[in-house]
This record gives C-alpha cells, sequence and structure tokens, in this order.
C-alpha cells in the first residue's frame, strides 16, 4: 500500500477526534482533551508506567499518591496542549490575553527597539506555544503604540508577519505532518525544520534581527551529559552555539498553566548574553532555568519523553 495512503488511514480515528472537537466550545473543548488524556491514555499507551518510573527515579522520597497527582496533572496537560494546538485561532486569541512578567520584559523590549536576534528556549512545559504567541502579540502591541524597532532589517520581518518563528521536529506520519505544521505556522512563522537545511535558514533569519523559539529538554545523542533534575542527561546545547555564533540574545521563557486550566502566566527571564560563557556554560544556565520550573509545578512537565534514557 502506499506510504502516503497509510499515513491517512493511520492519521483517520486522530483528524475524526479533532474535526468533532471543533464543534464544540473552546474551553469545553480543551477540558474534553485533558479529560481523556487522563483518563483514557492508559488504556492505549504506557504513559502512566513511564511517568511513574520518571518520576520513582527523580522524586523517591515522594510518597504514591503524590507522584499519582503528577502522574495525573501531566496528563491533563498534555491533553489540552493537543486541543489548543489543533484549535490554533481560539488559542491565539485566548493566549494574547496573557500578561508577560519576569525580569526579562525589559531587556525584551530594548531587543526589540535595537532590532537584535533573540533565541527563546523553554522546555515541554506548560504550553510554550502559549508564550510564543503571547510574546508575538507583545511585539505587535509595541509596533501599534509607536514603540517601534529602529532596525530597518527587524521591521521588514515584522511587516511580512515574521515576528517569532520557531524550529520544529516533522512528523513521522505525513498526514499528520500537514496540520502538525499548520499549527505551528498559524501561532508564528516562520517555521523552520530541525535538520541541516532548517538550521542554515534559520540562522540567515537570526542575521536579519530574527526571534526564533527552542525547545531544549528532549535526549539528544549529539549533546553533551549535564545535571537535570539530579541526574546526568545527554543535553543539546545547539541554542546556545547558535546564539554565540551569531551574538543573539537567549532568553529562558515559559508559559505556566493556571489552575482552570485555560489561562497562562508568562515568564520571560533576564537573557544570557552571548559573551556570558562557553556554549555548555549557557546551556548549564538553560537547563538549570527549567529545573526550577520543573520542582515548583511538576505537573506541568512532559514526564513521557524519555529524557534521561532509563
Amino acid at each position: 500500500m502506499n506510504r502516503r495512503i497509510k499515513d491517512a488511514i493511520a492519521n483517520f480515528p486522530l483528524r475524526l477526534w479533532v474535526q468533532i472537537g471543533r464543534l464544540l466550545p473552546y474551553p469545553l473543548r480543551v477540558n474534553l482533551g485533558g479529560w481523556f488524556m487522563r483518563r483514557l491514555a492508559v488504556h492505549f499507551t504506557d504513559y502512566d508506567d513511564r511517568i511513574l518510573s520518571h518520576l520513582e527515579w527523580v522524586y523517591p522520597e515522594l510518597g504514591t499518591p503524590r507522584r499519582q497527582a503528577i502522574l495525573h496533572g501531566c496528563l491533563d496537560n498534555c491533553g489540552r496542549m493537543f486541543a489548543e494546538y489543533f484549535s490554533a485561532p481560539e488559542f491565539v486569541r485566548h493566549a494574547c490575553q496573557s500578561i508577560l512578567e519576569g525580569p526579562g520584559i525589559e531587556d525584551l523590549r530594548q531587543a526589540h527597539l535595537e532590532g537584535q536576534s533573540a533565541i527563546f528556549a523553554t522546555g515541554h512545559f506548560g504550553s510554550f506555544e502559549a508564550g510564543r504567541a503571547a510574546l508575538i502579540n507583545q511585539v505587535r502591541v509595541w509596533q501599534r503604540s509607536g514603540c517601534k524597532s529602529r532596525s530597518t532589517q527587524r521591521n521588514a520581518l515584522i511587516e511580512k508577519g515574521w515576528i517569532l518563528g520557531g524550529l520544529y521536529r516533522p512528523a513521522s506520519n505525513f498526514s499528520y505532518e500537514k496540520h502538525h505544521l499548520a499549527s505551528f505556522s498559524y501561532i508564528g512563522e516562520p517555521a523552520f525544520k530541525k535538520s541541516r537545511h532548517g538550521l542554515r535558514a534559520l540562522v540567515t533569519y537570526l542575521r536579519a534581527s530574527g526571534w526564533v523559539m527552542f525547545l531544549h529538554d528532549q535526549h539528544d545523542p549529539n549533546g553533551i551529559p549535564l545535571p537535570f533534575m539530579g541526574r546526568d542527561a545527554m543535553t543539546s546545547v545547539t541554542a546556545a552555539r547558535i546564539a554565540i555564533r551569531n551574538r543573539s540574545l537567549l532568553f529562558p521563557y515559559y508559559g505556566i498553566r493556571q489552575p482552570n486550566g485555560l489561562d497562562f502566566r508568562i515568564i520571560v527571564e533576564k537573557p544570557i548574553r552571548p559573551d556570558s560563557g562557553s556554549e555548555e556554560d549557557m546551556t548549564r544556565v538553560l537547563t538549570r532555568s527549567l529545573e526550577a520550573m520543573v520542582n515548583r509545578y511538576p505537573e506541568q512537565w512532559f514526564w513521557v519523553h524519555r529524557r534521561w534514557r532509563i
């Protein structure tokens, strides 16, 4: 059977679920996404066992009730993220209502004014896409209020709609990939595939005063071993390496889901400057920043990932 036909058949239940979900009001759709993952994922994935094994390894002092609470919170957040991702127009409108906070806001504004290229580094935590949507909206607010960049290159990108792009990993299922890329691009462009060609295009964009998002918390066999949550994990240094080579600011940021499951706090930390140390030093700072967030809000990190390959 043709590969694309196989992919379409495999993707059909997912697409059907998404289409049915779009008939529902946005808040109900997101709440159901969380319920679906929390209640039903155990029947067709190994997520429960994987998450609990990671929690036992990282937090051996926690009792069973607390581990179960983190497990359910993690699955709920994953389901909500999925429902939001495939509800991109409503999700973006909702995320743009978020208020940006944190010690890096003034540095962010200065980077915008000066046309400084920037990398926004985060993990699979809370809603990283809510953070990207809110950051894009903030730039538009600045532009409308007369706080325009003094950089001709930066303004040209903004006029084109290229405010804060992202590096993304293409899905293996061709049918799913079309919808995945459409949602990713709707939230913010440009979209760069995680490939040699994609990285070259990303560097060109950064050199034109571009801003881009990186996720740095997955296992990287080509990375370096760094402590994360008390255990060494193979960690990508790509974000720091590109920041150093292109003199870009490196902002840790987070979209923290609020107790109602729909709203977010967007935290922008002080930027790590490209002259502040080696790529390993800068990556250690990123890793410690994410570690602090995970320890504070453990339900919001994606414990499903095989971060330590245990």
